[in-house]
């Protein structure tokens, strides 16, 4: 099974929105960072499961707080 593909969006309160895609029909969820817990599985429409795992939620909140230095 392949790991969703992650991706952050900064709201306009400059929350973290992360966009879960599903590797097997494209389909995209999105979630407040801050919310999503590290080992959380999603099921997709599709039936597909979506497993965040700490690794991948790690980078991204990484990548969110790079943001946040750039653009304060």
């Amino acid at each position: 099974m392949r790991e969703p593909n992650l991706d952050l969006e900064i709201a306009d309160n400059k929350k973290a929105i992360l966009l879960v895609e599903c590797p097997e029909c494209g389909d995209k969820a999105k979630f407040l960072l801050d919310e999503v817990l590290p080992g959380t599985s999603v099921l997709c429409n599709c039936g597909g499961v979506l497993n965040l795992t700490d690794n991948s939620l790690k980078l991204i909140r990484q990548r969110f707080d790079e943001l946040r230095k750039e653009n304060p």
